[in-house]
């Protein structure tokens, strides 16, 4: 594929692969059928950012709702992204939108998914940070997030930001796109594994921690691996 970013000095947290995956045209026809479309919050009871913080789901858990064939771009996405696709869909941040920093394993590279960023519409006011570096995105790219980095965006501009947004089981293909494992990928593991840990263990002892949202981490990570293979 065209357009491949050769990654020198990256930021481990976030990696731009490709600097045009999807064209204009393609894009401007995502944002005319957007318009009108009904979001709804990406939280039910909008823990996160409130009604600032928006989606319109196209994939749900490897399945296809019935918005994925009311935009072009999720059908061509599809076929570009030669990989499982977990989930797919639009998150819109409205102006004054905050989600503070955070981390989150779904997009673990580590444990074999990793969440893939596509803007439609950004703006100058976006404040989008990853392993404590801004990050711009341009509209069109591609880029990789790995979400166990801590993450953090902001919307202070008067534009709608809007992303298609996946989650994806890592394979062979995506591996190839994405710098060489070095020594700072397995620290960085390791200091999960250590973060974990120190969790349980502040369970253990001051049941501070929902023992559910332990559970739940472990789940997710053992789906992860078994969707790999």
């Amino acid at each position: 594929m065209k357009n491949k970013i050769e990654n020198n000095k990256v930021n481990p947290g976030a990696i731009k692969i490709f600097e045009k995956f999807v064209d204009e045209p393609t894009i401007k026809k995502s944002m005319d059928d957007l318009v009108n479309f009904d979001w709804k919050p990406v939280w039910s009871d909008k823990r996160y950012a409130g009604d600032h913080w928006m989606t319109c789901p196209l994939i749900e858990e490897y399945n296809k709702t019935p918005h994925f064939n009311l935009f072009e771009i999720a059908p061509i996405v599809e076929e570009k992204m030669k990989c499982k696709i977990k989930n797919l869909m639009f998150y819109a941040m409205l102006p004054g939108g905050n989600i503070p920093p955070h981390r989150d394993m779904v997009g673990n590279i580590g444990l074999g998914g990793l969440r893939i960023h596509i803007p439609i519409i950004t703006n100058s006011g976006v404040n989008f940070t990853v392993a404590g570096k801004k990050v711009i995105m341009s509209v069109g790219e591609l880029w990789a997030l790995d979400t166990s980095y801590t993450h953090s965006v902001s919307n202070l501009g008067n534009e709608n930001r809007i992303h298609l947004v996946m989650d994806v089981i890592v394979n062979d293909w995506i591996i190839k796109l994405l710098p060489t494992k070095g020594i700072k990928f397995y620290l960085h593991q390791f200091h999960l594994i250590f973060l974990g840990a120190t969790k349980f263990f502040k369970y253990l002892t001051t049941k501070e921690m929902r023992l559910t949202d332990f559970l739940g981490v472990v789940y997710s990570s053992v789906k992860l691996k078994i969707w790999k293979k």
